[in-house]
Order: structure tokens, then sequence, then C-alpha cells
């Protein structure tokens, strides 16, 4: 109890540290954005229960799918060989809705904007952890929304649609985020 305890804190600092203050220097502050966001994903897998439907098995690994252009996938390397609660994660990248396959976390780039709806509406109340940095996600009905605040990345949860999905999003997670649609 008291390791879960440690590990859910070393966790909750990594996430706050993820969230400091972007580089001021000029040659790669959108590779920081990106390692950053990249982060947050991970962070995020730890903090979400799935049901357990959502895996073959015990050993499933944890899938992050990223739909659209892709400018997460250099950064999302980093994280590829870590393991969530025993899982190890998974990288995939499509381009477009038709091409993505199992996941437990999809990220939805920026390219996708004029299609967002339709995405969120395609994986709801399944048990996909939907997550974007595109404008009003949360509103939407996307469950994760990744914004820029004072040269910061923060997020925001619209817990409502994690929930329908059956998602469990630990109220940890909650606490960090800067609104929780409920």
């Amino acid at each position: 109890m008291i390791n879960r305890y440690i590990a859910a804190l070393i966790s909750i600092a990594i996430l706050v540290s993820a969230a400091t203050p972007l580089s001021a220097k000029a040659e790669e502050p959108l590779l920081q954005e990106y390692r950053i966001k990249a982060a947050f994903l991970y962070n995020f897998a730890k903090f979400i229960q799935w049901p357990e439907s959502a895996f073959i098995d015990p050993e499933s690994p944890v899938f992050i799918c990223i739909l659209g252009k892709d400018p997460l996938m250099d950064a999302l390397q980093s994280i590829s060989a870590k393991t969530v609660r025993g899982r190890r994660i998974v990288i995939s990248h499509s381009k477009n809705l038709r091409s993505v396959k199992r996941c437990h976390i999809l990220f939805v780039t920026k390219s996708e904007k004029s299609r967002a709806k339709h995405t969120i509406s395609k994986f709801k109340g399944s048990p996909v952890l939907t997550v974007s940095d595109i404008d009003d996600f949360v509103k939407a009905g996307g469950m994760i929304g990744m914004v820029r605040v004072e040269n910061k990345i923060r997020f925001h949860i619209n817990l409502v649609s994690a929930q329908d999905s059956g998602l469990t999003i630990s109220s940890q997670l909650l606490k960090l985020a800067q609104s929780v649609i409920q």
C-alpha cells in the first residue's frame, strides 16, 4: 500500500514537472513541447483504469495510437520501452481514422481538427482515452485536452465522457486538471 502511494506521488511529481514552462530556446521549442506532451500521455496511462475487457489478457500492452500528421512520434519513442502496471507500452501511428486499430489511448493531432467531432463520436462508449491538443476538444466530448497556459502545458478533463466509456480517472489526476467537466 505504501509502495503504491509512493509510486503515485512520484508519478504526480513527474507530471507536474512536465508542466513546467517551455524553454525559450529558439532551436527546439516544438520538440520540447512534444516531449512534454509525450510525458503527459505516459503519465495519463498511469492514472487511468480501464475495464478488464479492454485487454485481451493480463500481459496485453497498453496501446497508444496517434491519429493524423504526427509531430509526436519521435518524442513518443522515449516512452515506448516503458511499462504501466506491468504492461508494456506500444506506440502506433494512423494517418486516417479507418486505419486506427486497437487503442487504449488515442491522441488526435491538430491536423485532424476538422474531423475531431467525428473521431470522438466513433469512440464514444469505447474504453479508449481520447486526448488532443485541439482547442475545445473536451467541450466537443473528448476526454483530455492539452492546452498551453502561460507558456506551460496544462490539461482539461471531460469526466462525463470518460465515465461513459467505462474509464476511471484517478482523483489525483483530476486534482491536477485546469478544469473538469462533470
